[in-house]
């Protein structure tokens, strides 16, 4: 819970380990606190990815997902 409130506030931050690189030049991840599917706008500047968390993005063929 205080992941998200948190990032209502501060920008996203990344998990490292699960940022694919995409075909495009994209980068595509998840946020370290809130877990949210996250692209890069810019060096360290991170957004919530709101198309491919409601799974309107085209594939592109890089899995995302997070491995428990």
């Amino acid at each position: 819970m205080l992941g998200l409130i948190r990032c209502l506030i501060l920008p996203h931050r990344p998990n490292r380990r699960q940022v694919k690189k995409l075909a495009t030049g994209d980068y595509i991840g998840y946020c370290a606190y809130c877990h949210g599917r996250i692209r890069r706008l810019k060096r360290d500047r991170w957004v919530r990815d709101w198309q491919r968390t409601f799974g309107r993005a085209t594939d592109d063929g890089v899995a995302c997902d997070v491995e428990d």
